[in-house]
């Protein structure tokens, strides 16, 4: 495997936390990978296809001195940022990201239970928003069109497993950095009781919350 693998350039777009990726990344360099680099696509499959939304890397090169075949490659999937990092910072950063996506939805499906609970419509919480919070309305409307039409209660357990296993990996990276984990246990004890629930009232806010996981771009 490691005569396979030496003098030749390795970009991986598995998932894993920071620290999964520095050790992956330093068996590379050890099997005498010549160049690797570690990325995390922020985007829906769709958008990727297109040439879409945004590739953020980390390597052992700088960006001068990864070939031209591989940026292009890199390029046609979308924007690619080369991280200022060691490896794993891409990883970091995309963590950093989807925290910030995953707590504005939740806070969002908050506020969408208290308007309907008094007979008010998303639209006109989304209209209130977009007034007293404009950096958070794009987000908001572009969920908006898939909150209205009621179709996406699909079956819920695939998709909570998957971010809950999403934040549990980020858990124990966290601890060793000494750094706060009450986001990612928040969110874990919040997947875990969401997809505890058997009522299909009761599940309301768990299939709005697995929908938007799921797909996170209208344009999917």
């Amino acid at each position: 495997m490691r005569a396979h693998l030496k003098g030749k350039t390795v970009l991986s777009l598995t998932s894993s936390n920071p620290t999964q990726a520095a050790i992956f990344g330093q068996e590379m360099l050890n099997a005498g990978v010549d160049c690797y680099l570690d990325g995390c696509y922020a985007g829906a499959p769709s958008v990727l296809r297109a040439g879409g939304g945004l590739l953020l890397v980390s390597s052992n090169r700088q960006q001068a001195d990864v070939s031209i075949a591989v940026q292009q490659l890199m390029a046609d999937m979308g924007r690619v940022v080369f991280t200022a990092g060691c490896i794993g910072s891409a990883k970091a950063l995309d963590y950093a990201i989807v925290d910030m996506y995953f707590a504005n939805l939740v806070f969002f499906l908050n506020g969408l239970g208290l308007v309907e609970a008094e007979g008010l419509t998303p639209d006109q919480f989304v209209e209130l928003v977009e007034f007293k919070l404009p950096t958070f309305a794009s987000l908001l409307k572009e969920q908006l069109p898939r909150i209205n039409r009621r179709d996406y209660k699909s079956n819920i357990t695939a998709t909570v497993g998957t971010w809950r296993r999403f934040f549990q990996g980020r858990h124990e990276w966290l601890e060793s950095k000494g750094v706060s984990t009450l986001l990612p246990d928040l969110a874990v004890d919040l997947l875990n009781r969401a997809a505890g629930k058997n009522d299909a009232h009761a599940n309301e806010d768990a299939y709005r919350l697995q929908e938007l996981l799921r797909y996170n771009s209208i344009r999917e």
